[in-house]
């Protein structure tokens, strides 16, 4: 084990550490797509990749659709959705100047609100809770590079309707659909 460790520190400093920072905007969307809302996705990620093919950060991403106020008329419809995400992320990727990656990440997040697209249904309010996104993408670029990526999240805390309509939809984890564009700086 002793040694083992000891090649791992006697390869660590071998290995290129280059921060990273990208910003990312697009779309968020739930995954009926009759019924779910939908909203612009903004996030940001730092971290440090590792000998060009690992990289380990952080992301925050904040969920910008419309809100819904509680209580609600059971009878209004207006869908809408409104959140935020905090993750800390592994992803490897590929290097030269066009990446393929995959990303791994586990966090919290809260939606704050959820409202899908459905007459006779109150809108669900969240509290903070676990969460995980799963996702794919490619990179343009060296020093500043062009991204494009699509991910698949799962929020969970919602808690159940204050005044239920009808039809109302239960506070079971959402799962969504993020497209988002960015510009990523190696420093």
């Amino acid at each position: 084990m002793r040694a083992l460790l000891a090649a791992f520190a006697l390869a660590l400093p071998a290995a290129a550490a280059t921060p990273q920072f990208e910003l990312q905007a697009g779309g968020f969307h739930g995954l009926d797509f009759d019924l779910d809302p939908a909203a612009a996705e903004v996030a940001v990620r730092a971290g440090v990749d590792l000998a060009d093919r690992l990289t380990f950060g952080v992301r925050a991403a904040g969920i910008l659709g419309s809100s819904v106020p509680e209580p609600q008329s059971p009878f209004a419809l207006s869908p809408g959705v409104r959140g935020w995400q905090a993750l800390v992320e592994a992803r490897v990727h590929s290097s030269g100047v066009v990446q393929a990656s995959a990303a791994a990440g586990i966090g919290i997040a809260q939606l704050s609100t959820w409202q899908v697209n459905r007459s006779e249904t109150a809108a669900l309010h969240g509290d903070p809770a676990f969460t995980w996104r799963l996702a794919l993408g490619l990179r343009f670029g060296d020093e500043v590079a062009a991204s494009i990526e699509g991910a698949i999240s799962q929020f969970r805390g919602l808690r159940p309707a204050a005044v239920p309509g009808q039809f109302q939809e239960q506070p079971s984890p959402v799962t969504a659909l993020s497209i988002l564009a960015g510009i990523a700086f190696r420093i």
